[in-house]
């Protein structure tokens, strides 16, 4: 089997570490990676045992001859197997020093997302904190405002109710009297109309009606 080219995949690793792609395009890259990384450790672990087949038989047989090993003597394709051994064995060694530094990157990248995922979620939750303040705000300035308007209306109800009726300004009057004891009444039974802001206006023409009193014009 031909051994990848570890420049090839060094820049293999580098792309994965500074490319732009998604999460699936990243995670196959990095799977092919492992997949030759795996392709070559089988490649260097297979001519190294072939290696030491060869040596086991060459010291066996130095030691029956009594004889210094002469690499010289050594079948060529021997030699070249060696050599072969370690440079895959070195190959690999790089391969997997580039899969490490890769893991490294890619937990560094996984770890920047999270926390920019932590930040994001915060910059939502103030800034959601920030609309429901001003939710609050303008509920509580618009029932001020309503409660305003309220005041105003029953005032100038008020006013309206002694202008056409003078007796109300006198508050010994019958009319006043009375005014006041249907106001009592509607307090007890929760009338409806009890919180009404046109309430004195009404008040003044029911008692002006049960005493026959005409109003002003």
């Amino acid at each position: 089997m031909k051994t990848p080219s570890i420049v090839l995949l060094a820049i293999l690793v580098a792309c994965v570490q500074s490319s732009g792609v998604d999460d699936f395009n990243r995670r196959a890259q990095l799977d092919e990676l492992q997949w030759r990384l795996d392709e070559t450790k089988r490649s260097a672990d297979q001519a190294a045992h072939e290696a030491r087949k060869v040596n086991k038989q060459l010291e066996e047989q130095r030691w029956q001859n009594r004889e210094p090993l002469d690499l010289s003597k050594l079948p060529p394709a021997t030699v070249e197997g060696q050599v072969r051994a370690a440079r895959q064995r070195r190959e690999a060694d790089e391969l997997a020093q580039a899969q490490r530094e890769a893991d490294r990157a890619n937990a560094h990248w996984a770890r920047q997302r999270e926390l920019a995922a932590i930040e994001e979620r915060n910059r939502i939750e103030q800034e959601r904190n920030r609309i429901e303040a001003q939710k609050i705000e303008v509920s509580n300035r618009e029932q001020t405002e309503a409660f305003n308007q309220r005041i105003a209306a029953f005032e100038h109800s008020k006013e309206f109710a002694v202008a056409r009726y003078p007796q109300l300004s006198d508050a010994d009057s019958d009319m006043v009297k009375l005014v006041e004891a249907i106001d009592k009444h509607w307090k007890e039974i929760e009338h409806p109309l009890y919180s009404s802001s046109d309430k004195p206006l009404i008040l003044a023409e029911m008692a002006a009606m049960y005493l026959k009193i005409k109003a002003s014009n």
